[in-house]
This record gives structure tokens, sequence and C-alpha cells, in this order.
């Protein structure tokens, strides 16, 4: 679950930084210790604006978030697509050419309703190829 949910976790440790870091500058400037800095006069001042860069740490990783997961999910998406023409396609193509052969042959002609039954296979075969071709090519 943390492998699925790390650039909130990054965002959240920037903004942790990024505090420690505003800290570390005001100790060193105002030339006092870390506990008078966090407990100060002005301590819910500086907490509150300290804050903040921790809530923008988790609003940057949330976006990044949302990001990699629709990358994720167009990526399954496109090997999906692609598994389902290679799985589908070549069947396609032999279904329909096998369908076309008990059409057109004398010797193969079925009675009236298998042969309309045939060639509504035929035809399903050539939505299907035309549904293969026709969809975007991906990755």
């Amino acid at each position: 679950m943390i492998g699925q949910y790390r650039e909130v976790l990054y965002g959240l440790a920037f903004g942790l930084g990024a505090s420690a870091i505003d800290i570390a500058m005001h100790v060193h400037l105002e030339s006092h210790s870390v506990q008078e800095e966090v407990t100060g006069p002005h301590a819910w001042i500086t907490l509150a604006y300290r804050g903040m860069f921790i809530v923008f740490g988790l609003a940057v990783g949330w976006l990044l978030w949302k990001k990699s997961q629709r990358e994720r999910e167009f990526r399954n998406l496109s090997e999906l697509l692609k598994r389902l023409r290679r799985e589908v396609g070549a069947p396609a193509v032999l279904m329909h050419a096998n369908l076309q052969l008990l059409l057109t042959r004398d010797d193969l002609r079925p009675s009236g309703e298998a042969e309309k039954i045939v060639r509504f296979l035929y035809e399903q075969s050539q939505h299907i190829q035309s549904a293969i071709k026709g969809a975007p090519e991906v990755g």
C-alpha cells in the first residue's frame, strides 16, 4: 500500500523537509534553540506557516499520484487492447476465410437455412475484422 501512494508520501516528506529547513534558518538567523523556535511566543503563527508547507507538499504529492494513476490505467488499457488484437485478430481472419470458402465452393454448398447462418457469421466476422482494424493503435 505504501508503494501505491509513494507520490503522496514524497509530497509529505517534501513539506516536512521544507518546514525543517525553515526552522533551521530561523534558528541560525535569530541565534536561539530549536525548542525556542517551536515553542516561542509566536509559535502558533509559525506553526500555521510551516503547516502550509506540509499542505502544499501533500497537494503536490496527491496531484502526482493522480497523474501516475491515470498513466497506469492507460498502460493497462493499452496492454488489454494489444492482447485483444493479438488474440482475436488472427482467429477472426481464419474464420472469415473459412466461411467465405463455405459460401463460394459449389461442392460445399450448405442447405438454405445453413447458408443463412453461414452468411450471417461471415458478415459478423467482417464486422469483427473492421473493428479490430479501426481501433486506434496505442503505444
